[in-house]
């Protein structure tokens, strides 16, 4: 498997605004998505994929598609530059994927987005730290209920960030059954532990020390069946 992480120099927009924080780095967020797909991969055999956020490499979409056996796999982000850097890699990756069909798109995070020719096709939606800017967080939401289908699930790694994970997942539980999960992983849960009681420097709101692994908060997103009767009910008495 072939990552590319840059296809240029940095510049100075490149660290600039909401939707350039995938610019800067490979986030440890995305490294955890990869590894937690990558253990249950039977999961996701067959299924199509949507990766929210991708950034420069999309690492987690990519290693599924390597490595596991999605029907398809889309890699998404919402900078230009990113995609493009996604194109080169799922090129580079290409003779690697065998039947699944993987793909890079820009997509916006706006409640207003026309994304007509994505609703309803995927069966799982997964993502890394992205919920760290609160007004993006209804977008965010728009897109997940657009584009799933309707038994379809979201997987999402983000660490607290002070309150910005509790704040999205409080208004995801108005359109989505929520479930939050933090210790998925007995390895990166027992690192996490060693961490906290050993090195002073850790600070699990936000990231890791250079060396360790930060915990992440991990949660499922699922369509809630009441809520989703109800909206088909009402929509039809209003037709």
């Amino acid at each position: 498997m072939l990552i590319k992480q840059r296809c240029r120099k940095v510049v100075l927009e490149d660290l600039t605004g909401f939707d350039n924080t995938g610019n800067v780095c490979l986030w440890p967020s995305e490294e955890v998505l990869a590894s937690y797909v990558l253990k249950r991969k039977d999961q996701f055999c067959g299924k199509a994929v949507c990766e929210l956020g991708a950034g420069m490499t999309g690492l987690a979409g990519i290693a599924l598609a390597v490595m596991g056996n999605p029907l398809k796999v889309l890699l998404t982000d919402g900078n230009e530059d990113c995609v493009k850097n996604m194109e080169a890699v799922v090129r580079q990756n290409k003779s690697s994927f065998g039947s699944t069909i993987v793909q890079s798109e820009q997509v916006l995070w706006e409640i207003n987005s026309d994304l007509s020719h994505l609703e309803s096709q995927f069966d799982f939606i997964i993502g890394a730290d992205c919920l760290f800017f609160n007004q993006s967080h209804y977008g965010l939401l728009h897109v997940i209920a657009v584009l799933l289908k309707e038994a379809g699930f979201a997987v999402i790694m983000a660490p607290q960030r002070k309150d910005t994970r509790e704040t999205f997942c409080s208004k995801a539980s108005s359109q989505f059954s929520v479930e939050k999960i933090e210790n998925y992983d007995p390895v990166v849960w027992s690192q996490h532990q060693a961490a906290k009681n050993e090195d002073p420097l850790y600070d699990e709101d936000i990231h890791y020390p250079m060396g360790k692994i930060q915990t992440f908060s991990h949660f499922l997103i699922a369509r809630n069946p009441a809520l989703h009767d109800s909206t088909k009910s009402s929509k039809k008495q209003v037709a």
